[in-house]
């Protein structure tokens, strides 16, 4: 019984979000989640998952245990910063990166970040691929969906240019000597960002013990690759993939779980 009034609160929750969604002005809500404060669009649907507190729960619960409160970490594809925010919590003696391209989110982040007082977030309004300067951006409908292309997931609401840098190019001009975690969701773009850094995932002495990719073949499709392509390059990396379960616990990754896990978790292997 108790299963069933879940689905039906749920199935009900998901009706009143759809009829959020279809206003045409951006609905922003304050939620504490994770013992931070938050804003983020609740017509969206990474800000509805978040106020409901079903936003990323297995990977949030294995960087619960896993990030030391000195790590450096970088958050690529931030939107409006759940893991940013939950990486600064974490790492109160460290710092974290966090890499955003479209201004609204960029500027809920920033705000989001005053509110808790956090201190150690940096925050960088570009893209991150494997080249150095500035690129079409396409803006979806519903942000989170965004990419340097435009991948049909959801309305193309907008095109703009954005800057954009690599992992390498980055570090080097901040002069960041190791980094110890790395999220990467950009909407099929995970390629790019692997591939601009290369020099930091060689280097044994600072390459970073985690290294966490949304993978998914439809986006990844539009700038030819694919899973088992990205897989590939980390094992080439000599990093090993594993899918995290609901109780934040590791898989072995493989070719079974492609469809039903879309974050892998990268660990190096030598």
């Amino acid at each position: 019984m108790a299963q069933l009034l879940q689905k039906i609160i749920r199935k009900l929750q998901d009706i009143l979000f759809k009829l959020r969604h279809q206003a045409s002005k951006k609905i922003i809500v304050q939620t504490q989640i994770n013992g931070y404060e938050i804003l983020v669009f609740d017509n969206e649907d990474v800000g509805r998952q978040i106020s409901l507190r079903r936003f990323e729960t297995a990977e949030t619960k294995y960087m619960l245990k896993m990030i030391n409160s000195d790590a450096i970490c970088i958050d690529i594809g931030a939107n409006v910063g759940y893991f940013t925010l939950l990486m600064a919590q974490l790492a109160s003696s460290g710092s974290v990166h966090a890499f955003e391209p479209i201004p609204l989110n960029a500027t809920l982040l920033k705000a989001s970040s005053q509110l808790n007082g956090f201190t150690n977030i940096h925050i960088n309004q570009c893209a991150v691929g494997d080249t150095v300067g500035e690129l079409p951006f396409s803006l979806s409908s519903d942000s989170a969906y965004s990419s340097i292309k435009d991948t049909g997931r959801k309305p193309l609401f907008d095109t703009f240019n954005v800057l954009v840098t690599t992992i390498d190019e980055y570090l080097a001009l901040k002069c960041i000597d190791r980094v110890d975690i790395i999220k990467a969701d950009v909407e099929g773009a995970e390629g790019l960002v692997i591939s601009g850094a290369s020099k930091l995932l060689s280097d044994k002495n600072r390459r970073p013990s985690m290294v966490l990719l949304e993978l998914y073949d439809k986006n990844l499709q539009i700038f030819g690759e694919s899973v088992n392509l990205v897989v590939t390059k980390m094992l080439n990396f000599k990093y090993k993939p594993f899918v995290i379960n609901n109780d934040g616990n590791l898989l072995q990754y493989n070719d079974e779980l492609k469809d039903s896990y879309y974050n892998i978790l990268f660990i190096p292997f030598e």
